[in-house]
């Protein structure tokens, strides 16, 4: 989520790996003030990103303003590491983003994906191979009790 009522005429970019904590179909939402789009690869390689949601102008505070702020559901294995990016372009007013999903053992309302789920990107500029963060172990709630999903 990005800041609320920060400033007017300028533009933001969240770019994260995405850890899901199971295997299954999932549906991400994006809302925003004023325009936004949201990407996904279909591994931890920014290069293969692709449009996978977008709003053209404000969406107000709802995921379903626009049929194109959700994607279609995209199947992702659990505790795997998926890039994903947002890029926001604000105007004048009120500004915000959010980008939510939907998915396994989760409600059918769109939720904010939590931090737990992420893991910074930081592009390298070297030719010295990086070993990049992994999904290990994440904390996943479900009808109240934790469970840990080990993918090593």
């Amino acid at each position: 989520m990005g800041p609320i009522n920060w400033q007017d005429l300028y533009g933001q970019r969240f770019r994260a790996y995405l850890c899901p904590p199971r295997t299954g179909y999932y549906t991400f939402w994006i809302l925003s003030d004023d325009d936004s789009n949201l990407y996904i690869s279909p591994d931890d390689n920014p290069a293969t990103r692709s449009r996978i949601a977008f709003a053209s102008s404000n969406t107000g505070p709802s995921w379903t303003t626009f049929d194109s702020q959700h994607s279609p559901e995209i199947y992702l294995e659990g505790g795997r590491r998926y890039f994903i990016e947002s890029v926001h372009r604000e105007g004048w007013g009120s500004d915000y983003m959010a980008v939510g999903w939907t998915g396994p053992f989760m409600n059918a309302t769109p939720q904010v994906i939590e931090q737990q789920y992420l893991i910074p990107y930081t592009p390298v500029a070297t030719a010295t191979p990086v070993t990049l963060p992994r999904c290990d172990l994440l904390q996943t709630r479900v009808n109240n009790q934790i469970y840990l999903q080990d993918n090593s």
